[in-house]
């Protein structure tokens, strides 16, 4: 589906490549990517993936508020679940729209959490202290993101909903919520990610009765495509 709305792009930025997730498939179709993340340490591992599937892909360690390109130079830039952990988010966008060309394309995503996923992410963030959910623009607003793209004279239209299943259970969530996995949990201290978990475990087995059965059996990915105005 992505690699549709890029078709006859010459050169593709992935802002948040991180380990090659999404830039690695359009590769493989094809697309000639760039891949830009503020970690060394994905960037290495999608290189060493890139190398074992045979591809090239010129990687850039840089922050998404500050683009280290010029003006107009790529034809398509592809951003998921990147804009939450930005606090200057809209100069983010006025990067995006900077370095894509007049009539180029943005493919972004800031899909958000529903069911039992999210209920235990906001028990979560509220026993570690009220947390907030993000730093950047929150993955439960895309009308702000349509906002804010509007304002920058790009229109906008979703793509088709892709759809998938999970089978991570909801002890597994509770684990990687205790280890510091995601990036909502950052804020808090190790020990108060234990003490967080424990009481969102103690809450999951008094409603939820068993830990071992999926936190999200089916979910929806939410994409957007805005065309830079000519």
């Amino acid at each position: 589906m992505l690699s549709g709305e890029l078709q006859g792009a010459t050169r593709v930025l992935e802002v948040g490549a991180g380990t090659g997730l999404v830039t690695l498939p359009l590769a493989e179709a094809g697309l000639p990517m760039t891949g830009m993340d503020l970690s060394e340490g994905m960037l290495e591992r999608l290189r060493e993936k890139s190398g074992a599937r045979g591809l090239r892909v010129p990687l850039v360690v840089a922050d998404a508020s500050r683009l280290p390109f010029a003006d107009h130079v790529f034809d398509g830039l592809v951003m998921r679940h990147v804009l939450h952990l930005v606090a200057a988010w809209q100069q983010a966008l006025d990067e995006v729209v900077r370095v894509v060309r007049p009539g180029g394309s943005f493919l972004v995503s800031i899909t958000d959490y529903t069911g039992l996923y999210h209920t235990l992410q906001e028990r979560f963030l509220h026993a570690a202290g009220d947390l907030p959910l993000s730093v950047g623009l929150r993955p439960d607003d895309p009308d702000g993101l349509q906002a804010a793209m509007a304002a920058r004279r790009a229109d906008g239209r979703p793509l088709p909903v892709v759809r998938g299943t999970r089978t991570l259970t909801i002890a597994g969530f509770l684990r990687n919520m205790e280890r510091g996995v995601y990036t909502w949990t950052w804020a808090a201290s190790p020990k108060v990610r234990r003490r967080a978990v424990r009481e969102v475990r103690r809450w999951a087995r008094q409603h939820l009765g068993r830990l071992d059965r999926p936190v999200e059996p089916e979910f929806e990915i939410e994409w957007w495509v805005f065309r830079m105005a000519s």
